[in-house]
């Protein structure tokens, strides 16, 4: 073998050991209209309420959820730490609440975890209707990102659909309690 082969040799796998410890975060995203739409609207969405890119983050863990005028986005490395936006449909200006301190942050992950949130499934289900509302939930690691979507979730529809409910009413009370604080 010349030398030339050798170092040839020697550059393809750098290169494949390189590519394996850069490699791309695994994505899963259901293939339904409201989820497709979600991430086709991303990036503008992400871009006009000034929040990072769960897709490239490095953390250990990253959850958001979305609803029509709220946001909440919670990040866990070495610390939690958590951002809530509230957001006018009709004029999404940022408005960034700060409202929560790393410990209450710390006790809302640990409610959202404890009800499933990072094993909850896409639902898959459509509802028509002036009633109907979307919720989605981007949930990220450092090696995984996955979108699962619920449209007007039902506690009789599945455990799933009733784990989302409860998820939503942790994050309302909590959210109340926290603004009950700052108004005095």
């Amino acid at each position: 073998m010349t030398f030339y082969a050798k170092k040839t040799i020697s550059l393809f796998f750098i290169i494949i050991s390189i590519n394996f410890c850069f490699a791309q975060k695994k994505i899963e995203r259901p293939r339904n209209t409201i989820a497709q739409s979600f991430i086709e609207r991303l990036p503008n969405n992400l871009k006009n309420l000034q929040l990072k890119d769960l897709r490239e983050s490095k953390d250990s863990l990253n959850i958001r959820v979305w609803r029509l005028t709220k946001v909440l986005t919670i990040n866990y490395n070495n610390s939690v730490s958590s951002k809530y936006i509230k957001v006018d449909p009709k004029n999404p200006t940022v408005k960034p609440t700060p409202l929560y301190t790393d410990l209450n942050a710390k006790i809302l992950l640990d409610s959202l975890v404890k009800n499933r949130i990072l094993e909850l499934k896409d639902d898959n289900y459509r509802v028509r209707g002036p009633e109907a509302y979307v919720v989605i939930i981007e949930i990220a690691t450092k090696n995984n990102y996955r979108v699962v979507s619920f449209c007007s979730p039902n506690k009789d529809r599945s455990e799933d659909n009733k784990s989302v409910l409860n998820i939503l009413d942790i994050i309302d009370k909590t959210i109340e309690k926290e603004e009950k604080k700052l108004d005095y």
